[in-house]
């Protein structure tokens, strides 16, 4: 059993190949593997997820991957492309800035205009991680979100996921 309070910062630690990106795709609803009873127990503010449609789902319960090669253009454009598919949805969201955000964590404005593929890992990493956090979902589920940063940038980003108060979920290979 899992229990994720509001605030909570939880780490799950494990080798290569035992399923730590799974749970979080299946948590996300991104490969949803679990077919049974147990699905109905999953639960987001006492509503299970079976009845929340999975779009919805995944506007409160965000992924972010260590994988960034199926994005495509800037991370500026990616962060439009949501904000304009939530205001058509007319999701009441006030965002945060992602661009301060990252900033923060030392990626500099100008990487919000280059291709994705064009960014470092790490700088990709503090753009994907600064537009999940904008968009203030219930949980964040953050795969090695830090495996391309340096140790000061890594502190830096724990302590603004602390400061902005996120429910965390997080898979790494290591502390």
């Amino acid at each position: 059993n899992l229990e994720l309070n509001k605030g909570d910062r939880l780490g799950i630690i494990g080798r290569s190949g035992v399923g730590k990106t799974q749970l979080l795709r299946t948590i996300a609803r991104i490969d949803p593997s679990l077919k049974s009873e147990s699905t109905e127990a999953v639960l987001l503010k006492g509503q299970s997820w079976t009845v929340m449609p999975p779009t919805t789902w995944r506007s409160k319960v965000m992924w972010v991957s260590q994988d960034r090669t199926t994005l495509s253009g800037t991370p500026q454009e990616f962060y439009s492309q949501i904000m304009g598919y939530r205001s058509h949805k007319r999701h009441h969201l006030v965002a945060s800035d992602p661009v301060k955000i990252a900033t923060q964590w030392n990626l500099p404005e100008t990487a919000w205009d280059r291709n994705w593929n064009a960014l470092s890992g790490g700088e990709a990493q503090r753009a994907s991680l600064a537009i999940a956090l904008s968009l203030g979902p219930c949980i964040l589920l953050l795969d090695e979100p830090t495996s391309s940063c340096d140790i000061e940038t890594t502190t830096k980003i724990e302590r603004t996921l602390k400061e902005m108060g996120a429910t965390v979920l997080i898979v790494s290979h290591s502390n």
